[in-house]
């Protein structure tokens, strides 16, 4: 099947969706309680305007158009495989207007519904619900164990899989170890289970121990970065899967390998699966991270949002963790990383490659100390992916600046043709036109916000982040005035005046941005602010413009519609990226961005609604 036809097979499910969505709301839902408030459809005694449900019906359609958003900016462009969270998404929504359909199994089978099966269903099948051959014995549930069930669910015993040792081999990401901790934490593990481990140690002449015949251990290079080592160490795994153990401290049967192993069997858009982890103090994590990625800013939450087979999915995980050995090939380690960053990193492309995560809490593994990401690591993460602002997974939010961050604010007249302009940038585009225009208050000359400047004003409070320039009309009574600033003013901010006529027309050019200033004749230098009534004729319209109340038309809304016609509120790509004949902002067809250069940049046009202004508000 093509990639074309699954994503007009995508489509359409999200445009079924929304129909049965108003359907089900409309004549059919019975009764459905949200946060203790129950909504009823039509044929029942609730209004139909009751507001609860039109919010609850809002948060449908908004999930459903975020996926809709992420299909149709892919569609048919081979971009990106289609991402499993689309159809987790879709299938959570489908879900809650039926509950019945409370499966992500893919079959309509009972057995296949569960993780485990109950006594008396009879012989497990030999295959996954999806019909390959299983890797390990499936698990059955009998409810007993009390008081502290600890082997309620238990696995059956079979003859149909492969031996253990075939399945998974353990990685133990061990350079900063005590040589003798590698061994002592290998024979542990193979008193449980008959795997051959790899550990990774800085110098092997400090091994006094003898080595455990299942543990080949692989010593660091000098100037061998972390991400580099655990990659080379993969190299020698030729298991289906793999254990990533760090930071280990004990193991013991409360590990269960099978069990993760069997989720990423019966789960086959899942390529990771973890387990909790309790560290040397007891303080027990179910390690599970959602993440979000976008304009510059990455966001990490502790906790899921859906779960299956009693484990939580997830976007970044902090615990030991078990991942089919072949993935590492798609979605390779970067290089020269170093520490808790390499899979932060990590789990941040295995999602761009359309893969889930999940940690399954029942599963605990023994950790010396919990992940913990310093300041510094953050910033090599921020220097990585472009990020100006991070919010930590322990709620520490870190802000950094364009050169901390090494973002380049050069060249944004291409920049903005795909991508949001960085906020840094927006920050000394900021301080650019506020330092020109202080000169002009200090000099009491007369100037106004028009074209796109006053229409970011109006729509975003501050300049477009996709707009290439500013546009300004003043007095042609103040231009004389105005060339005085070319002097020492605007040498100190790195600046240049080009005078493109004497008269009407000169720019001012900055390290960001570039500023047009165009004069108007007009009596006494009023310029719009002849519209106004009388009384207010010496009272400039003022508006917000990232903080500072400047200067604009008289009336910036009424210039905005009339100017840019149908729809102005609408976001529309720079006049000068679009095709010859289109002016004035693409407002003949405004609501639609061009196609990103890097669709999976977190900060491409078209990953945003081309309406509103909420969604590039940041923190």
């Amino acid at each position: 099947m093509s990639s074309y036809y699954n994503y007009k097979v995508l489509l359409l499910l999200v445009l079924l969706l929304l129909f049965s969505s108003t359907l089900y709301f409309e004549y059919f839902s019975p009764n459905i309680s949200i946060l203790g408030y129950s909504l009823k459809g039509k044929h029942s005694d609730c209004p139909k305007s009751d507001l609860r449900q039109s919010d609850y019906r809002k948060n449908l359609a908004d999930r459903i158009a975020k996926v809709q958003l992420a299909i149709a900016r892919t569609a048919g462009s081979g971009a990106r495989a289609i991402d499993s969270k689309w159809a987790l998404q879709l299938s959570e929504v489908v879900a809650e207007l039926d509950p019945r359909r409370r499966s992500s199994s893919g079959t309509s089978s009972v057995e296949n519904n569960f993780s485990a099966r109950f006594p008396g269903m009879g012989p497990a099948t030999s295959t996954t619900s999806g019909g390959q051959p299983r890797s390990v014995c499936p698990e059955v549930y009998d409810k007993k164990g009390s008081p502290y069930f600890q082997s309620s669910m238990y696995q059956e015993n079979c003859t149909y899989v492969p031996k253990f040792h075939e399945i998974l081999t353990v990685l133990l990401i061990s350079q900063s170890w005590d040589p003798e901790e590698v061994i002592f934490i290998a024979n542990r593990i193979t008193k449980y289970y008959d795997v051959k481990i790899v550990g990774l140690i800085q110098n092997s002449t400090h091994l006094r121990t003898s080595i455990p015949e299942k543990l080949t251990y692989l010593e660091v290079k000098h100037a061998e970065s972390d991400s580099e080592a655990i990659s080379r160490a993969i190299k020698l795994i030729k298991t289906p899967f793999v254990l990533l153990g760090n930071n280990l401290s004990q193991f013991n049967n409360q590990s269960s390998l099978e069990r993760l192993v069997r989720v990423l069997d019966e789960l086959p858009s899942v390529k990771v699966a973890a387990g909790a982890a309790r560290d040397s103090q007891g303080r027990w994590i179910h390690g599970c991270l959602q993440q979000n990625m976008e304009n510059y800013h990455a966001t990490y939450d502790i906790g899921y949002y859906t779960s299956k087979y009693e484990c939580m999915y997830c976007d970044d995980l902090l615990t030991p963790f078990v991942t089919h050995t072949k993935l590492f090939k798609q979605v390779p380690l970067a290089k020269g990383l170093n520490g808790p960053i390499v899979f932060h990193d990590w789990f941040v492309r295995v999602r761009y490659a359309g893969h889930l995560a999940v940690t399954c809490p029942d599963v605990m593994f023994y950790v010396h100390t919990h992940p913990i990401m310093t300041a510094s690591d953050w910033r090599k993460f921020a220097q990585k992916w472009s990020l100006n602002r991070i919010k930590s997974y322990n709620d520490t939010v870190l802000q950094f600046s364009c050169s901390e961050a090494k973002i380049s604010c050069k060249g944004i007249g291409t920049l903005v043709k795909s991508f949001l302009i960085p906020p840094c940038c927006l920050n000394t585009i900021l301080g650019e036109i506020g330092y020109i225009l202080d000169f002009a208050d200090q000099n009491k000359l007369h100037y106004e916000l028009q074209a796109g400047s006053v229409l970011g004003a109006m729509k975003m409070g501050t300049h477009l982040p996709w707009d290439l320039d500013m546009d300004f009309i003043i007095a042609c009574g103040d231009m004389k005035k105005w060339m005085t600033i070319k002097d020492e003013y605007l040498k100190k901010k790195n600046c240049n005046l080009r005078i493109h006529n004497k008269k009407t027309y000169f720019s001012i050019h900055c390290p960001v941005l570039f500023y047009e200033f165009i004069c108007r004749h007009s009596s006494k230098n009023h310029l719009s602010r002849i519209l106004l009534p009388e009384e207010f004729i010496n009272i400039p319209t003022k508006i917000n413009f990232g903080g500072r109340w400047t200067n604009a038309i008289s009336t910036p809304g009424l210039y905005s519609r009339n100017k840019y016609g149908m729809e102005d509120l609408r976001h529309a790509p720079h006049w000068r990226h679009l095709k010859p004949g289109s002016k004035d902002g693409n407002y003949d067809n405004p609501g639609a961005w061009q196609k990103c250069s890097k669709p999976n940049h977190h900060a491409c046009l078209d990953h945003f609604p081309a309406d509103g202004n909420l969604q590039f508000v940041n923190g």
